[in-house]
């Protein structure tokens, strides 16, 4: 269990020695993620593993999925309402309504799509942003705040 601690930056000395509630939301987060690899699973199931977090801790819990998916190779599933974490972390994206399936594809298909459901779910046009060698860098939703996007070149969607 330490080295499990330790590949989600936590203290292993001093986690072991407190209780739950003496933990930050985001080192419970990442004790609870620790303590479902303790059997080196090939899937790791997420329900909102950013709800109630400040944007800092949930980018770090966003880039330690993506760390166990990348060196641990563990498919992750997450169930999320955060969408620009899932657009961070996802290689395939599926969206309900109404207890069905609604789409199933890449987030950059995801932000292409002409579908009316999903421009409303994601609050209208999206823009795929692309490095200069054409490589997938993310999705800029149009809530997010206006940033300027990495280096390269921009796709506008919708």
């Amino acid at each position: 269990m330490r080295e499990k601690l330790q590949f989600v930056d936590l203290d292993p000395d001093r986690v072991m020695e407190q209780l739950p509630s003496e933990l930050s939301g985001g080192m419970r987060k990442r004790a609870g993620i620790a303590r479902g690899m303790a059997n080196n699973p090939e899937v790791m199931l997420y329900d909102e593993p950013t709800s109630g977090l400040d944007p800092l801790t949930t980018g770090t819990i966003t880039r330690l999925i993506m760390k166990l998916q990348r060196e641990l190779n563990v498919t992750s599933v997450v169930v999320s309402h955060d969408i620009r974490s899932v657009f961070r972390m996802a290689t395939k994206v599926a969206v309900l309504n109404e207890r069905r399936i609604a789409f199933f594809g890449t987030p950059e298909e995801m932000a292409a799509s002409d579908d009316k459901y999903l421009r409303d779910f994601l609050g209208g046009n999206a823009t795929v942003v692309t490095a200069a060698n054409g490589k997938y860098r993310g999705v800029l939703l149009p809530w997010q705040e206006a940033q300027a996007p990495p280096a390269g070149t921009t796709a506008r969607c919708g």
